[in-house]
């Protein structure tokens, strides 16, 4: 299966596409849209799993690893090495996303309260409108941050 083929998206496409693409031919394609015992519940229900598992592979980012996802010849088939491989890389990246997310909120944990302080003293702002505002502005970057590393 080319599971980017069966998303309809190119084999360069981000995260946020990808989602979107799996979103979108979910609606198309749920079961649920068709009469029940229908042979097309049974068809959308056939369609629905290649659709999930295909989003699953790219979700997970095995794909990514693999030399389908460097221009080569995308009907070649997975060893059982590189798919395992794959895997492996893939669940370390979120491991490592993850951490620095972790980590990201405590250093702004740390760094807001005290550039709050600062503002506080030089602007003449009482410390909560300075915490408040710093908040927000934390708040904001970590939420773009994420929608660019296409994580929401």
């Amino acid at each position: 299966m080319d599971a980017y083929k069966v998303l309809g998206v190119d084999y360069t496409a981000d995260s946020a596409s990808i989602r979107r693409a799996h979103k979108r031919l979910a609606k198309q394609h749920h079961p649920d849209r068709f009469p029940a015992g229908s042979s097309e519940q049974q068809q959308a229900t056939a369609r629905m799993a290649e659709i999930n598992d295909a989003y699953r592979l790219i979700r997970e980012a095995p794909l990514r690893y693999h030399r389908v996802s460097k221009a080569a010849d995308p009907t070649t088939p997975w060893t059982d090495i590189e798919l395992d491989d794959a895997i492996r890389r893939a669940r370390i990246n979120q491991v490592v996303d993850r951490s620095t997310t972790i980590a990201l909120i405590a250093v702004a944990a740390i760094a807001v309260p005290l550039f709050a302080s600062t503002v506080a003293v030089f602007k003449a702002l009482p410390l909560t409108a300075a915490l408040v505002l710093g908040w927000t502005v934390m708040l904001w970057t970590f939420l773009v941050w994420r929608r660019v590393q296409g994580i929401w």
